[in-house]
């Protein structure tokens, strides 16, 4: 699932070329993050792509660069202090389980889109065609460094 996300990006970035050379840009690698169903780019916030899980994970989204880094708040990356940085930022990537919706649920969240701002989180998964409780969760863009989560 993690390779597809980059396919996905490498191809969405070049959709007016009629042929392309595909590479790998990044990996993403947290623990968190096991089974990356949607990605949208960010309208806001330069090198920025919001990404969720699948079905049955906690309902929260992460900020990634590219490169396939996980973006954490600063209130994360600042409660170290001075000299242990670089154990500091390995601890926060462990530590950071996403932007939480405390108002949604991720049955089987599928996709994610923004428009003016807005996202939109797809929680239509449908396997076997059993549910009758579709959802789309529309939310402002948060800020991926502020330091609060969504409630």
């Amino acid at each position: 699932m993690r390779y597809l996300f980059f396919l996905t990006l490498f191809i969405s970035s070049l959709a007016s070329a009629e042929t392309a050379i595909l590479k790998q840009v990044g990996k993403v690698r947290h623990q968190y993050l096991s089974e990356i169903s949607g990605i949208e780019r960010s309208e806001t916030y330069q090198d920025t792509f919001w990404v969720h899980n699948d079905s049955d994970n906690d309902p929260a989204l992460f900020a990634i660069r590219k490169s396939g880094e996980v973006i954490i708040p600063g209130f994360l990356k600042s409660k170290y202090i001075a000299g242990k940085k670089k154990a500091a930022k390995k601890a926060d990537k462990k530590l950071w389980k996403g932007i939480e919706l405390h108002f949604a649920e991720n049955q089987d969240w599928e996709d994610i889109a923004l428009s003016n701002g807005e996202l939109y989180i797809a929680d239509l998964g449908n396997n076997g065609n059993a549910r009758r409780d579709l959802a789309v969760y529309i939310l402002d863009e948060p800020n991926p460094e502020a330091t609060y989560q969504l409630s």
